[in-house]
């Protein structure tokens, strides 16, 4: 995103959306302090951005955000409170609310109705009173949205507001005096529908909208159940989620029964062992998801900006002194870079580019004006990481022609995007390969990609860094795979950022790492410990994705070690790689089930009998 770019972001954004300044902050902040964030006079909070952003249907989680310490905090006070409830330690949440609510920098009708909600979803788990949990709904709903009148006139909420309108609508099923009626989640229903949200922000909402439809629709409706519910299901496995993925399984599965088709009954089968699978994972780390309605899925890249300076400084062996010159005073930037004072983001801005590096509060991974660019690296990423190369390469050529090629950054993101494909479909050789992602490294880092490095990595560096170890796994240079590994690993080590934050990169460097472990000469008792991690942060982020192929990992190792547990891993893990469409590392599995002997492969012969009926 250029510099100064996301007012103009937020403008065009909206007058796409046919929204006015006031509707679209109404119940976050005046509109005269929006008018200013557009004119570029001021910047959003993070907190304001994610609504407002939410509000126009558009996902943040490709976006980077640099924010001061005390910010960061906050969120990892939410984060906090969110794994307590996924834990069912509900008075530990509880606690943290409790603690939320005093905090200071937690003001403002956002963060009320954070607080609110989720002592709500507290209850409702807890199996409390419905009325006492409506009211507390109810006063978090009028925290930021209009009146239920104005809201029939005029409709403009993002997934987590629209979460809660339907978390009321349920919760009023159970009360004895303020029960909703169907009509109104029809409506509901259809304004999520209508609205032009992007996949991974309708994949917060419309899951949760169906299974509340399916569960009370009448019969006679059950072909638009069917419809809706595997549209549901389709966007939940695109996506990677997790939240509301069994109910879906069982809804479609039950579906499936009732037509009486009895190949429909064998996929109903098949999609009751995914769902298995998937809650026997969920339950093996003491998660659960179960009526935990307002989880919000923790995809996101965050930075220090205190932190980043500060490594910086010392990457280029800079002097305090020398990089306050003409900025601040000295002991200014000592304070900030100590978390104690948060510096101007003109002045971040100064510092970054005295030291060779571009910095602004909110980035991606590419420089663009426009928010469809940010969609389509979105869809790429995605059919990268199903190996489906033919629509990454269509989605790359539509990236080109939306992108200014004459900068580097730009230049950067999109060879080395070209280099992954080419070396995958073996129109480069891998030497080549190699010295076409050196050379990108070093556009932006001065430096060689296999020394060591102390500089705060930006996504698209990283990226560059994982292609390299990979391609040095595939062709024997094993060691140089680990080292780049472990170098990543590292990165996220020496931060104070938690690896939940930084969940994509972080679960690529552990999960690669793992699988080099498994391999000859490795060390089993590092792949069991970092696949191990991958899965319970993946799981506590809510993302699914990746999971299969951590239990795959986990299974060879224990099959390496001819410990029996590594049927439980490899079936699990089979499974969830066909849910979520991870078909080529499904094969390869499959594959070496088949090459094992007896009587180890009769273990197996459930999962042959599914892949020669309907796996494949």
């Amino acid at each position: 995103m250029k510099k100064n770019e996301l007012g103009g972001l937020l403008r065009r954004l909206r007058k796409e959306a046919g929204f006015s300044q006031g509707l679209l902050c109404s119940g976050l902040c005046s509109v005269s302090r929006y008018a200013r964030i557009e004119r570029e006079e001021l910047e959003p909070d993070f907190f304001l951005l994610d609504r407002l952003m939410g509000r126009l249907g558009k996902s943040v989680e490709r976006l980077e955000y640099v924010m001061p310490l005390s910010i960061y905090r906050i969120y990892e006070r939410r984060q906090d409170i969110q794994e307590a409830i996924l834990h069912g330690r509900l008075s530990e949440a509880e606690n943290l609310l409790n603690l939320y609510e005093k905090e200071k920098l937690a003001e403002g009708s956002l963060h009320r109705q954070y607080i609110l909600q989720e002592r709500a979803q507290v209850a409702w788990i807890r199996e409390e009173d419905p009325d006492e949990i409506l009211k507390l709904l109810d006063q978090a709903i009028g925290e930021t949205l209009l009146s239920e009148e104005e809201m029939k006139k005029e409709r403009c909420f993002s997934a987590e507001e629209g979460k809660l309108l339907l978390f009321r609508w349920e919760v009023s099923r159970k009360s004895r005096t303020a029960s909703r009626d169907f009509e109104e989640l029809k409506r509901l229903l259809r304004c999520i529908c209508e609205q032009k949200t992007n996949r991974m922000d309708r994949s917060k909402i419309f899951p949760y909208a169906v299974l509340l439809y399916g569960e009370h629709a009448p019969e006679e409706k059950i072909t638009t159940v069917r419809s809706l519910a595997e549209e549901a299901l389709e966007l939940l496995r695109d996506e990677g989620k997790l939240l509301y993925m069994p109910e879906l399984l069982e809804l479609c599965g039950k579906l499936l029964r009732k037509s009486g088709v009895p190949e429909e009954k064998l996929q109903a089968q098949l999609l009751d062992r995914m769902r298995q699978s998937l809650l026997e994972t969920e339950q093996e780390y003491g998660i659960s998801f179960e009526k935990y309605r307002l989880f919000d899925h923790v995809i996101r890249r965050f930075y220090i900006d205190a932190e980043m300076i500060r490594k910086t400084r010392t990457a280029v062996g800079m002097t305090q002194e020398k990089l306050s010159e003409d900025i601040c005073a000295q002991e200014t930037l000592a304070r900030v870079e100590n978390g104690r004072q948060t510096p101007q983001s003109r002045k971040l801005q100064q510092m970054m580019e005295k030291m060779g590096r571009g910095c602004v509060r909110v980035n991606m991974a590419m420089v663009t004006e426009q928010y469809e660019t940010i969609e389509l690296e979105q869809e790429l990423s995605k059919y990268i990481h199903q190996e489906k190369h033919e629509n990454a390469k269509e989605v790359l050529g539509k990236i080109k022609t939306c992108l200014d090629m004459n900068s580097p950054v730009n230049q950067q993101y999109v060879q080395a995007e070209q280099v992954n494909i080419d070396y995958v479909e073996k129109t480069a050789d891998w030497n080549e390969c190699l010295e076409r992602l050196r050379l990108l490294y070093q556009m932006t880092v001065k430096s060689d990609p296999e020394e060591e490095c102390e500089f705060v990595l930006s996504t698209e560096e990283f990226r560059i860094l994982s292609q390299m170890a990979l391609i040095y796994f595939d062709n024997q240079q094993k060691d140089k795979s680990i080292f780049i590994y472990r170098r990543q690993v590292k990165q996220f080590s020496m931060t104070c950022v938690r690896p939940v934050f930084h969940i994509l990169d972080w679960g690529v460097s552990k999960n690669n790492l793992a699988l080099c472990m498994t391999g000859e000469n490795g060390d089993l008792e590092e792949a069991i410990s970092l696949s191990i991690e991958s899965i319970k942060i993946d799981i506590k982020a809510g993302l699914g994705a990746s999971l299969g192929r951590s239990l795959i990992t986990l299974g060879d190792a224990w099959e390496q070690k001819r410990d029996e547990r590594y049927v439980h891993y490899f079936k699990n893990g089979i499974f969830l790689l066909k849910l979520y469409k991870m078909d080529y590392l499904y094969h390869d599995v499959i594959s070496h089930i088949q090459l094992m002997k007896f009587p180890d492969r009769n273990q197996f012969n459930d999962v042959l009998r599914w892949d020669g009926q309907f796996l494949k």
